[in-house]
């Protein structure tokens, strides 16, 4: 167990109360008023034997699983402390699943760039065994991600499909 606390505007703060237990681990923050009312952030890390067995129960749960297979639950407790309201704590777990999806997408891009890049080295052996010479390389982005576009992100897929063909071009 461990924890920081500070009291300011009739409020008792938790800033990080830790805490372990057979089941997993317990993040919590937020604040008790003075007047009896409650909101607070809670996160329950269950252990990997924990959240095998939900698991088990359904494949959803792989949502809220991390990279070392422990389910991560996120809960808000607000409200009075006699009747208080304890729901999912969509934000944080939009923000998980937003970072997850970002290592899938981070994952599938190394993947077609090695693919990419084996492809390359592929027709440069072909072009040195055969002793064609392979003159020009074609950057065809460019017509579909215009450098001239208004939108900044559409230069930036045309400026990485620019430095693509450069980097062919020196195979």
């Amino acid at each position: 167990l461990s924890m920081g606390f500070r009291i300011f505007n009739e409020r008792l703060y938790l800033d990080d109360l830790q805490m372990a237990s057979r089941f997993g681990d317990v993040n919590l923050s937020g604040s008790s008023g003075f007047d009896g009312t409650l909101d607070y952030r809670v996160s329950i890390k269950l252990t990997k034997d924990e959240s095998d067995k939900l698991r088990a129960k359904s494949s959803a749960t792989n949502l809220f699983t991390d990279k070392d297979g422990r389910m991560i639950l996120d809960i808000l407790v607000k409200g009075p402390a006699q009747k208080p309201s304890i729901g999912w704590d969509t934000q944080m777990a939009q923000a998980r699943l937003k970072g997850k999806a970002q290592e899938e997408l981070d994952k599938a891009k190394k993947e077609a760039e090695a693919k990419a890049q084996a492809e390359a080295d592929k027709v440069k052996k072909a072009a040195e065994d055969t002793g064609v010479n392979i003159h020009s390389v074609m950057n065809m982005a460019h017509w579909k991600f215009p450098l001239s576009s208004a939108d900044p992100a559409v230069v930036a897929k045309g400026v990485e499909g620019m430095k693509t063909s450069l980097h062919n071009a020196k195979l």
